[in-house]
């Protein structure tokens, strides 16, 4: 079975507005409305902010949604997405999330866990998304 998303690239963030040891607001221009893309870009706003968090050694993943608001929408193509993504707890190898999307003056709210895996100190892979977040946060 092939999936395919109709994304250019994996990473959907296009900008990070901010970030400190808490949460982070990011920002993502959505050509055309999707579920699975909006479910994509909560996961991948707070894993990116827990990789950060743990200094890009290990690797973030949707563990579990725990609550899930979806915006009601009629939204046309080339919407903007901003997410806030605060950390509520941090247990073992997972982090909650409260995270707040606006689209289109539209608030919601979802509650996620996002799962940490060991990737070793010295990868590819953590060079890779080091440098992406920091073009991003430019």
């Amino acid at each position: 079975m092939k999936i395919n998303t109709n994304l250019e690239t994996s990473l959907m963030i296009n900008k990070i507005l901010s970030c400190d040891v808490q949460s982070i607001k990011t920002k993502y221009l959505m050509k055309d409305w999707n579920d699975f893309n909006f479910i994509e870009f909560l996961a991948q706003s707070a894993g990116i902010h827990a990789r950060y968090l743990m200094n890009f050694d290990k690797h973030a993943f949707l563990l579990s949604i725990k609550e899930l608001q979806y915006p009601h929408y009629d939204f046309e193509s080339n919407i903007v997405v901003i997410t806030f993504a605060r950390v509520v707890e941090i247990v073992a190898n997972a982090i909650l999330y409260e995270v707040t999307t606006i689209i289109n003056q539209q608030t919601t709210k979802s509650m996620i866990y996002i799962g940490l895996i060991n990737e070793g100190l010295y990868n590819k892979s953590n060079i890779l998304m080091h440098k992406r977040f920091k073009c991003l946060s430019i």
